[in-house]
């Protein structure tokens, strides 16, 4: 159980941005405790493990079962809102040189403009 549960404790808390002090007072525990927990040097007792999943609100299985089909899952679905917000970018970046384009222009004929007046 050591390395899946750090693992996904490590995890769980990186995505609730919880600090191990802070979750540590929340369940009860010395911080300590939770730095041995993430490092996989040790394991929670059963009374722990059912603490630490009522405060992340979630089923204590979750923590200790090995579910790679979910993470390669996951990680599909990740690859693909990387896939998105890449898209989203390069419109962006397109978008903003049309821009950048369009000021310059406007900017040289506001400046011939200028000239042709003295």
């Amino acid at each position: 159980m050591t390395k899946i549960f750090s693992e996904k404790l490590k995890r769980i808390m990186f995505e609730k941005n919880l600090k191990q002090e802070d979750f540590a007072k929340k369940i009860g525990v010395n911080q300590s405790h939770v730095s041995n927990w993430i490092t996989g040097k040790r394991n929670p007792s059963m009374n722990t493990l059912n603490k630490i999943a009522k405060t992340l609100n979630i089923p204590v299985s979750s923590l200790i079962e090995n579910t790679g089909k979910n993470n390669l899952k996951n990680s599909n679905e990740f690859s693909e809102q990387i896939k998105e917000i890449q898209n989203k970018l390069k419109d962006l970046e397109i978008n903003f040189l049309k821009l950048e384009k369009n000021y310059n222009v406007r900017l040289l004929k506001l400046e011939n403009e200028i000239l042709k007046r003295r």
